[in-house]
């Protein structure tokens, strides 16, 4: 991991990634599946040369390789108060300690919230670009950090209806739009379609699970066999599965708690839609991993819905039932959709902010 090492990777651009977490080993699926594929993906490139610093999780303080990444886990647990300025500060030595031995070029952080932050202080020390990546929520009013962070990383955000709320919300504007992707899967087997409904994400009422519930209910009335599932866990379990209970629906819907990604793709191969009704997306990479699978995809006006045609939009619960008993109905095979390809995510990266021009033909 010295200077020899450097060299004998013939110089490659260098990129600090900042990330609030990042898988412990190669089995831990579930940890910012998103970011996996992309890291992962670039890796593979062998056009630059990457650190990541994981902030919070692993719990554990550690260095280590994932897929060939060195990896270095600060095992902050979201500890509050002085804590996380301790850890700020044992990042920000870290990086430079990186630095010492394999001369950075760029950091790029994941998030507008404190990696952002302190990606900020680490870029400004080593007289490096800072670009950033907004991945979820960070978009919204209520992220302190926006007042904090000065001057401004370049932002990236992932599609129209995310660089949309970032403006509004705080007048940012971003330098770029680059979506993700997935990875194309090939000789995909026939299921059987034993799902009617699915939904996938964390239980939380940004996620509108009472909403689904609703339609679950509404579609009953035509279909009393109908077969919904919920994949996710979160602090609304107990009062969903209580909804559920109220409206007679412990034969229709069930909540199957948090499994692996593996697990959740082959859900989907066995479902016949998609329904998602989340308040906000700032992607919604459950949509296209769902078209991958072969699913119809009914989705609020959300994320990358919009830019999708083979997502169908609803507007309110009683369009999103109508459009599922339509399908019921008269029902039909999906294709397997392939719309986003992370290859294409981690080019758009290396043209537009690893690469310079003299570099993207190594």
């Amino acid at each position: 991991m010295g200077d020899g090492n450097y060299i004998a990777l013939g110089n490659k651009k260098h990129i600090l990634v900042l990330t609030p977490g990042f898988p412990e080993n190669d089995s831990d699926t579930t940890c910012i599946p998103a970011l996996q594929l992309f890291i992962k993906e670039l890796q593979q490139t062998g056009k630059v040369d990457i650190s990541l610093i994981a902030f919070q999780y692993p719990y554990k303080s550690n260095t280590y390789y994932w897929n060939n990444v060195t990896v270095y886990s600060i095992g902050g647990e979201n500890r509050k108060g002085i804590q996380r300025f301790l850890n700020w500060r044992k990042i920000v030595k870290t990086a430079t300690k990186i630095h010492q031995e394999k001369r950075i070029n760029l950091v790029h952080s994941f998030w507008l919230t404190e990696c952002a932050f302190v990606g900020n202080k680490i870029a400004q020390k080593l007289a490096v670009q800072h670009y950033c990546t907004l991945m979820g929520q960070d978009s919204q009013r209520d992220n302190k950090y926006v007042t904090k962070i000065n001057p401004f990383p370049k932002i990236i955000t992932l599609s129209k209806f995310h660089t949309r709320t970032l403006v509004e919300n705080t007048g940012i504007q971003p330098q770029y739009i680059i979506p993700w992707g997935i990875e194309k899967i090939k000789n995909i087997p026939k299921v059987t379609k034993s799902i009617d409904i699915l939904g996938v994400g964390n239980l939380i009422p940004l996620k509108g699970y009472d909403r689904f519930i609703s339609v679950v209910k509404e579609v009953q009335y035509q279909f009393p066999s109908v077969k919904a599932e919920i994949i996710g866990e979160g602090p609304e379990m107990k009062r969903l599965q209580r909804m559920i209970i109220d409206n007679n629906l412990n034969q229709n819907i069930r909540l199957i708690g948090k499994i692996e990604r593996a697990e959740v793709l082959q859900k989907m191969s066995k479902s016949n839609c998609l329904l998602h009704l989340s308040n906000y997306e700032s992607f919604g990479m459950v949509l296209i991993e769902a078209l991958a699978q072969g699913m119809n995809v009914f989705s609020n006006k959300v994320g990358i819905a919009e830019e999708l045609e083979d997502i169908a939009i609803v507007e309110g619960k009683k369009d999103a039932a109508e459009k599922i008993i339509t399908l019921l109905n008269h029902p039909k095979e999906r294709a397997h959709k392939f719309p986003l390809l992370i290859e294409d995510t981690v080019k758009s990266y290396l043209d537009k902010v690893f690469l310079d021009e003299s570099e993207k033909d190594i």
